[in-house]
């Protein structure tokens, strides 16, 4: 009964042991995997922290082009305004010059440079002055007397001035419509540019919150493989402490049951030999008394017999 008991003692250690050794290998198999898991997912992240700085250098950048780009159009687009205002003025007060020129006799020379005096002015400065230096002159000039200078170059009628102001008004009217071709051209290639540097800047943002939401999805990966490890080697720290109490105990046992096995037989062993000595005694007696050697048994035996045949007597 004893020894049934203490085999399945043993069984159970056997079993058990195996059990917590196979536990204990995967439980560091999945350690090591997990504390390397972590290890790529921490150097994902920092990296993805190198790429964001990157981005944001990047957006930044595109946002500084891009605000240049409009501050410089905007001056672009003053000056043209500016410009073209200026145009106007200079085509509206030769037109009216001239309408009046047409229209009126007898205008003085004083009243012509009054009305064109500006547009003159902005012609000279522009380079756009007409053929005739000598009207221009006369028109500019504040100090040269109506005598100094021959009716026929300043009568509306001989044409002089009058054809003088008309190819300076074409001048200015190809020249606005230059202005505006040039500033049509200029829009249209800022708006082509604009349009790009947009698309760069909406193409790095875009980039920027994946990497973003990137970097949260490594964060909480790492946060749960952190758990999962966590568990795990606390998993396998209780099944090396339960392995080690097993083994000891049931060492412990073993040897308990060797000892007793052994003292056992170490008690099998004395009663043995007694026996062999109380055999070798009786025979040598009986041979002493001439009792043929009988054993001690064998007189028991005979001993038995004549009591029951004198107590039927």
């Amino acid at each position: 009964m004893e020894a049934t008991t203490y085999d399945k003692f043993a069984c159970f250690c056997k079993s058990k042991t195996d059990e917590k050794v196979e536990a204990i290998s995967e439980g560091e198999m999945d350690a090591d995997a997990l504390t390397t898991k972590i290890q790529d997912l921490q150097a994902k992240r920092a990296q993805l922290d190198l790429d964001i700085q990157s981005l944001n250098e990047e957006i930044a950048g595109y946002e500084e082009q891009i605000a240049e780009s409009k501050g410089l159009r905007k001056e672009e687009v003053a000056t043209f305004d500016a410009a073209l205002t200026d145009m106007e003025k200079a085509i509206s007060s030769l037109e009216r010059a001239i309408e009046t020129l047409k229209a009126a006799t007898g205008v003085s020379l004083a009243q012509i440079k009054s009305i064109v005096r500006t547009s003159l002015l902005m012609a000279d400065a522009m380079d756009m002055a007409p053929k005739s230096r000598k009207v221009v002159t006369m028109l500019l000039s504040e100090d040269q007397p109506i005598t100094d200078v021959p009716t026929s170059d300043y009568d509306s009628h001989s044409g002089g001035i009058i054809e003088t102001l008309e190819g300076l008004l074409g001048t200015f009217r190809d020249r606005k419509t230059t202005l505006e071709s040039d500033n049509e051209t200029a829009d249209s290639d800022y708006n082509l540019a604009m349009q790009a540097k947009l698309d760069q800047l909406t193409q790095a943002q875009q980039s920027l919150e994946n990497k973003q939401k990137e970097k949260t999805e490594t964060s909480e990966d790492i946060a749960t493989s952190q758990a999962d490890l966590t568990e795990t080697t606390a998993m396998l720290n209780d099944d090396r402490v339960y392995l080690k109490d097993m083994t000891e105990k049931c060492e412990t046992k073993a040897k308990l049951w060797d000892q007793r096995s052994q003292m056992r037989a170490d008690e099998l062993s004395a009663l043995t030999q007694a026996l062999s000595v109380l055999e070798s005694a009786v025979a040598e007696k009986a041979e002493a008394t001439g009792e043929g050697g009988r054993s001690l048994n064998q007189k028991e035996t005979t001993t038995e017999a004549k009591d029951r045949k004198s107590t039927r007597l």
